[in-house]
């Protein structure tokens, strides 16, 4: 009987072995690995301006920081500690340094990129709790701060001290926010996550000039800043909302599938794409569930193509000359050439 329970926990073993081998023959396999060190799962990644550097902040549990990656060599070359955070979700850089929003705590973190790696080095910490409950997203743009405040319902305008400058109010649960320009003005567009609708905000004015209903649960937005459309990600639904901003009209909604967590715009070669990544792999592949997936569109809207990578593609960032760098909730970020992997 001892030698039976043997080798049927021998055959379990090649079985699940022979499993797991045949899931990850699927994934497609990445240019580059870079570790976010045991345990770091990236929670939201950001370009910057000189277009090799990207931004990524990992989270676990108390234990917050913030990988600057070096995307000419695909290392991680800084690593600046943001302490404990009740729960970071989204970054944005500015000329201050890279901002940070902790929406369990109600507070704006402030990094400054010339120090923050230094020992002892504590960021500066603005509390919006007074005016902006549950913030979620947070973009910076010239002196001012924009902040969604995901229980409070409104978007917190900071000056650069992190005072209040002009409050607006919202949709039901706002979460992330676009920033593009067209017409010579500036305009955020915001999803919100209960009300299944974006709000398209003029910068000028600081107001809500129009309230567009999406598909159910919208969670990312993705913008770039010379597109006249923005797309607003449902993540119940696999929805695709795609916005014209110069009319100020839904323009079409296209089918995504598997949840679609992430996003990002193309620039320069790839500006007539958009990247999303869905928590899930092809719902008919046979290793659903155990894979993401990357599903490029056209800003118009059809899916054109779509790759398998690892599970959970919590955020995606994309350089000027073709890098895809794919942030996992589990750890890591793989980096992926797309001119290999476009159709």
């Amino acid at each position: 009987m001892g030698k039976f329970r043997r080798s049927l926990g021998l055959f379990a073993l090649v079985m699940l072995v022979g499993l797991l081998a045949f899931g990850a023959s699927n994934v497609t396999q990445p240019a580059a690995t870079i570790s976010t060190g045991r345990g770091q799962g990236v929670v939201d990644m950001v370009t910057g301006a000189n277009g090799t550097t990207v931004y990524a902040l990992t989270a676990f549990l108390d234990n917050n920081s913030l990988k600057i990656v070096d995307t000419t060599t695909d290392k991680v070359v800084k690593t600046c500690p943001v302490g404990s955070m009740l729960d970071t979700t989204n970054i944005d850089v500015g000329s201050k340094g890279v901002f940070v929003a902790d929406h369990g705590a109600d507070k704006i973190s402030l990094l400054d990129l010339s120090e923050c790696a230094e020992k002892g080095y504590k960021p500066t910490e603005w509390d919006v709790s007074a005016f902006c409950d549950g913030p979620y997203d947070v973009k910076s743009i010239g002196d001012k701060v924009y902040v969604t405040c995901s229980l409070s319902d409104n978007l917190a305008i900071l000056d650069s001290s992190g005072k209040l400058a002009d409050s607006i109010p919202l949709g039901h649960g706002p979460r992330n926010e676009g920033l593009f320009s067209s017409w010579g003005q500036r305009w955020l567009l915001i999803a919100n996550y209960y009300d299944w609708t974006a709000s398209l905000i003029n910068l000028s004015t600081n107001e809500v000039v129009k309230t567009l209903n999406t598909g159910p649960y919208p969670y990312d937005v993705i913008t770039a800043a010379d597109k006249f459309f923005g797309h607003v990600l449902c993540s119940v639904g696999d929805k695709d909302t795609i916005i014209d901003t110069a009319s100020r009209k839904v323009w079409r909604t296209c089918g995504t599938y598997a949840n679609p967590i992430s996003g990002v715009a193309g620039q320069g070669d790839l500006s007539g794409y958009i990247f999303i990544g869905a928590e899930f792999g092809n719902p008919a592949s046979d290793t659903y569930g155990l894979e993401g997936t990357i599903q490029v569109a056209t800003v118009f809207g059809p899916i054109v193509k779509n790759f398998q990578v690892g599970r959970n593609p919590t955020a995606l960032a994309l350089t000027p000359d073709g890098k895809l760098l794919v942030g996992y909730n589990e750890g890591n970020i793989d980096v992926y050439d797309v001119a290999k992997l476009l159709p």
